[in-house]
């Protein structure tokens, strides 16, 4: 039986990934990428965040392609055919920057098999330009409740997985190890997010009995503050915790994660700035004192500085100015 679609292009990505690997070990990466030039490359693959981000994009393409009729790689050198494929992904929510990465993808694979000369670009095949402003990012302009009302069919066969997302704002990498903690009073979320970086992202108060219900209502540890902060310092542990006694949900590839996301971290701040942060204060990058509870505007929302820092740590960035992407107008 000959190798579908998805196999194909699983098995292209690894062949590229030891590429970049023996080309690294024997030192002519450096001398690869001048004699390229600063330009993408798309015969090797450099980085295991690399890989895993193609290897998502795989199976999404597969299922795309699929779904539109496409089941040979030969498919994939047709234009019009991809613009099929991302006017379907269009259809289902996903944003430009998710189509971006596919395209990525595509390209790795035509270049790496030597069926093509030089790269696709967006317009090519119809992805809309990647806006830094929301409002005028075309794939993500719906809301998280907008997608539910235009996508009742596919909300209903993934309902427990966004609401989830909704409740706990993981990312859809993060779903599939987690491990549900009761910090004091507070239900909070263990995970490993980007860059093998763990936190504890809150459950949004009032949401505690249906993400229970979604997981089974599993036993659930009991721990204080300053322990889930000694247990952040122990990434061996909180590996072994989360694949031995963790749990996982799987949402499908076709399902945006990000407006729902979203939704949490609209909901969350304005839960969080009723909250006191009066002992608080935080410094910058840039050495500006910043207090608690001196009100602070970002996006669409006004809440005390500290509320914010809060939010940024349960969604997992560092940089307040990325809520911009979760909190601002016409998300």
């Amino acid at each position: 039986m000959g190798k579908n679609l998805h196999q194909i292009l699983k098995n292209e990505i690894y062949r590229q990934l030891k590429v970049g690997d023996s080309l690294r070990k024997a030192g002519k990466g450096h001398t690869y990428q001048k004699t390229k030039g600063r330009v993408a490359t798309h015969d090797a693959i450099w980085s295991q965040g690399s890989f895993r981000a193609l290897k998502s994009s795989a199976k999404r393409v597969a299922e795309f392609a699929k779904d539109q009729g496409f089941k040979r790689i030969s498919d994939l050198q047709s234009t019009e055919n991809l613009k099929q494929i991302f006017s379907a992904e269009t259809a289902a929510g996903l944003s430009a920057g998710t189509q971006s990465q596919d395209l990525r993808l595509i390209n790795h694979i035509l270049i790496g098999k030597k069926l093509a000369n030089s790269q696709l670009r967006k317009e090519d095949v119809g992805i809309a330009r990647r806006s830094n402003l929301i409002a005028e990012q075309r794939y993500k302009s719906l809301t998280s409740k907008e997608w539910e009302n235009t996508h009742k069919i596919a909300y209903k066969h993934h309902r427990a997985q966004i609401e989830f997302i909704r409740d706990t704002g993981l990312r859809r990498s993060e779903l599939g190890a987690f491990k549900l903690y009761r910090v004091d009073s507070t239900y909070k979320v263990l995970t490993i997010g980007k860059n093998g970086r763990s936190r504890f992202a809150e459950v949004r108060p009032g949401t505690e009995s249906a993400v229970l219900e979604v997981l089974g209502n599993p036993q659930v540890p009991s721990i204080n503050a300053q322990e889930s902060q000694n247990l952040l310092k122990n990434q061996a542990y909180i590996k072994s915790q989360i694949q031995a006694q963790g749990q996982n949900i799987k949402l499908s590839d076709k399902i945006p994660s990000h407006i729902h996301r979203a939704y949490y971290a609209q909901q969350l701040i304005q839960q969080l700035a009723t909250r006191d942060y009066s002992s608080t204060s935080y410094t910058t990058r840039s050495g500006v004192v910043h207090g608690g509870n001196e009100m602070y505007q970002i996006g669409a929302y006004k809440a005390p500085y500290g509320a914010f820092m809060e939010l940024s740590e349960d969604m997992g960035h560092n940089r307040l100015e990325v809520l911009k992407n979760y909190l601002g107008v016409g998300r």
